[in-house]
């Protein structure tokens, strides 16, 4: 405090700093300019109303701020109130510097949007650029980011930059006045305010900081008259909505970067992750104790995830970590909005809980686009623009042009975002500001009929779907049907739960081939199970189909058991209907459970019967599925020239009908005869082109398989390291999706590892399997596919 003797003087000195009038001041904190005059002058105390009206306009750090009015009421001497204040030479913000006339000093330091201020410096000081609107979700930490880049970027204006907060203010037409004020400008006659303005900041080069703007768009043709007359000022505005301004720039604040929940990195490196230093930072400043451990990690990182990077989500949970471990925080997110509350109080209120932040952004939006905002809350993980039109239009059918223009207007005000991507447009929410809008949905009684409508409408592109997953664009549609899994989640929810056993049971007879080709093995189960249970409602064809399906989910994470028991309900529904064809395939899936419990005589008999029905009925792809059957029980028993045959047939029937999955096994099982026959070269020909086919799919269960034939390609020509790690990255992979290797594989898998033990080690083969283990899917893919082409 220096040699200040009193808070008057104080206050005169730090105004005149700010380039302020006493009748400035006085405005903004509601006295009069004489009250101000009184207060410099030492013959009047200010009320405590004024003295904390005082202490927010001048920026005072919250924590400072109980001293801050006692001091100016004279109840306790400046030296001993031991505050350094904004002005005085000591002061210095949050950022590390001193604090700064114009700008609000920052609370806390800013974290990991280093790209995004680098980004923006550019932009501002580019000549030709002088309107930059940063527009992003509610809580994305818009404010705090052009504070930031204000503050680097003062001393490079002349004039400085000037923020200015418009948040309290609802009257567009006080937006000329609010920013007159900043600058010391009060209306003096009869001259308009905005010529007053003009008139001030023609010469001045200055940086304008205008945040929380898209309340007021109605006043942004302002802003273009002060950018026409005042030629060396340039904006900067915070708003959830563009202003559609000629010259604007849209600079979109994106969430803080989240760690991979399937790879979490170490913990000094996790704690490095952006996200998850905001939630250290907050959490550390109410408890100083707390570390991230190996016990808390992954639950830590976990909360940032479902927090969607928002940072102040993220800071409002860390508020929690008072009362909640957090594993225990995390368990209860699943009601974010009524966790995320508490924010400090010297924030404003949108900023003080997570539920007024988003429902600020609600009310700004027309009845039409809440009424869009809240249906669209029934998609999961996003949609396509042909899912909102036949799921969100009113039954009597709206205007296309109506819902274009209401997404584009959600879009533009920060509450929906289009994914990138070069297919067809797809639409998705935050998941924090998706369940705002459910809410709105409930409450608006619209829900029942957009969640039928939601299940019809997935009902129907499943079973579009399902009958080209065996065709030759497979690929393309599994990866659609990827892309709307959370939809499809949604819809069979929704129907289970309201006894709709009809609709749930035709998507899960469409979707099971999908869960396995993917391998989502244990989900598919559960839903198939859960359709199950009330099967006495159902028609005994779609009862034989879930049963087939449920038992190759079973059959592929090794339960033989209950795979052989739901294959015999099938084949006995699919007998007493006649249906041959259901007969032939659940014979043929009969025989590979056989097999895979080395009952390879009955194998055998299962799939001759198979073949025969597939060939009288002409269904190729039965008979080039069934020959690979075959050709597999050959590879087992050792007989390989006959595998080749049979396996060859099957090739060329599956590329005829253009069935990709297909091909890949057979290629696989051919690569499997070649390494037994000693032709290691000719196997990783046959695993390379299987690999690239699985990968394309996006069939895990495949893509392992594939690794451990190159696991064996790399151990057959002297590389037995390399055979270790791919088999420590293939244990990662099939650990993950949950499937077992089958008999016969793991006795390969075995054959490998215990080749390389002799040639290997311990020390040379721990640090292998390690190695191996560390690696992502994408890095094993690239290492076996440089194996096999290096040996080939």
């Amino acid at each position: 405090m220096h040699d200040q003797a009193s808070f008057g003087r104080w206050l005169q000195r730090h105004r005149k700093e700010l380039d302020l009038t006493q009748a400035g001041i006085a405005d903004q904190i509601g006295c009069t300019a004489a009250t101000i005059q009184k207060i410099e002058a030492d013959l009047r105390r200010p009320s405590r109303q004024i003295a904390e009206r005082l202490a927010a306009l001048l920026e005072i750090p919250p924590n400072d701020r109980d001293r801050f009015v006692a001091w100016a009421r004279q109840s306790t001497r400046p030296e001993d109130a031991a505050i350094q204040f904004p002005g005085s030479e000591s002061a210095i913000g949050a950022a590390g510097r001193p604090a700064i006339p114009g700008l609000p000093a920052p609370p806390t330091p800013l974290i990991g949007r280093e790209q995004q201020v680098s980004a923006l410096r550019k932009l501002l000081l580019r000549d030709t650029l002088r309107l930059v609107t940063l527009t992003g979700a509610p809580g994305i930490g818009k404010t705090r980011l052009a504070l930031q880049v204000a503050t680097e970027l003062h001393d490079d204006f002349l004039h400085g930059a000037v923020f200015v907060a418009l948040a309290p203010i609802r009257d567009p037409g006080l937006v000329a006045t609010t920013i007159a004020r900043a600058f010391g400008i009060h209306e003096a006659g009869d001259r308009p305010i905005i010529e007053l303005l003009a008139n001030t900041l023609r010469d001045k080069h200055s940086l304008l900081v205008l945040d929380n703007f898209e309340h007021l768009l109605s006043a942004a043709p302002l802003l273009a008259e002060i950018l026409s007359t005042c030629p060396r000022l340039k904006l900067l505005i915070t708003s959830q909505a563009r202003l559609h301004l000629s010259g604007e720039h849209e600079f979109v604040v994106p969430p803080l970067a989240l760690p991979d929940l399937n790879h979490l990195p170490p913990i000094d490196e996790l704690a490095r992750c952006a996200a998850v230093q905001v939630f250290l930072q907050r959490t550390q400043a109410i408890n100083s104790d707390f570390e991230l451990t190996a016990a808390n990690a992954s639950s830590v990182a976990a909360i940032c995830v479902r927090l969607d990077g928002l940072p102040l989500a993220i800071e409002l949970a860390a508020t929690r970590t008072r009362l909640f471990t957090p594993q225990t925080l995390l368990e209860r997110l699943h009601d974010r909005l009524a966790v995320l509350t508490g924010g400090p109080q010297d924030l404003p209120d949108h900023q003080q809980t997570l539920r007024s932040a988003i429902a600020r952004s609600h009310e700004l939006l027309t009845g039409g686009e809440q009424e869009l905002f809240r249906r669209l809350s029934i998609f999961a993980g996003g949609c396509t623009l042909a899912a909102v039109e036949a799921v969100c239009q009113e039954p009597t059918g709206e205007c296309a042009a109506t819902i274009l223009d209401r997404l584009a207007s959600l879009i533009d005000k920060s509450l929906l975002r289009r994914e990138s991507g070069d297919d067809e447009p797809r639409f998705a929410m935050l998941e924090t500001i998706r369940e705002y809008a459910l809410e709105q949905l409930q409450h608006s009684g619209e829900d029942p009929i957009l969640r039928q409508q939601h299940a019809v409408y997935y009902l129907a592109l499943v079973e579009a779907a399902a009958p080209r997953l065996f065709e030759e664009q497979q690929g393309t549609w599994l990866a659609q049907l990827d892309r709307e899994h959370d939809n499809l989640r949604v819809a069979l929810r929704w129907t289970l739960d309201q006894g709709h056993v009809a609709i749930a049971a035709r998507i899960g007879k469409a979707l099971w081939w999908f869960w396995l080709i993917h391998g989502h093995l244990s989900e598919g189960r559960r839903w198939l199970d859960a359709i199950l249970e009330q099967k006495q409602s159902l028609p005994a064809e779609i009862c034989a189909d879930l049963f087939n399906g449920a038992a190759a989910l079973a059959n592929e994470q090794g339960d033989y058991a209950a795979a052989q028991r739901l294959l015999q309900a099938s084949l006995a529904l699919h007998r007493r209907e006649n249906n041959q064809m259901g007969i032939a395939s659940t014979l043929g899936n009969l025989g590979l459970i056989a097999h895979m419990q080395g009952d390879h005589r009955q194998a055998i008999v299962f799939h001759e019967e198979s073949l025969m029905l597939s060939q009288q009925l002409d269904d190729q792809r039965g008979v080039a599925r069934t020959l690979s059957n075959l050709g597999t029980v050959a590879y087992t028993q050792g007989e390989y020239n006959q595998a080749t045959d049979y396996l060859l047939e099957s090739l060329a029937l599956l590329r005829e009908v253009g069935d990709i999955d297909g091909v890949a096994s057979s290629l696989t099982n051919l690569g499997l005869v070649s390494c037994m026959q000693g032709n290691a070269a000719t196997a990783g020909t046959y695993f390379a082109q299987s690999l690239v086919m699985y990968q394309e799919l996006g069939r895990k269960q495949g893509i392992g398989l594939c690794l451990v034939g190159i696991a064996g390609v790399a151990g057959a020509c002297g590389r037995p390291d390399l055979a270790v790690r791919l088999s420590g990255a293939t244990t990662m992979l099939l650990d993950a999706i949950g499937v077992q290797l089958d008999r016969i594989d793991r006795a390969n898998y075995e054959r490998i590892l215990a080749a390389a033990q002799e040639q290997l080690s311990p020390v040379q083969f721990a640090t292998a399997w390690a190695e191996g283990q560390m690696l992502t899917l994408d890095q094993a893919i690239a290492e076996a596919m440089d194996i096999a082409m290096d040996f080939a």
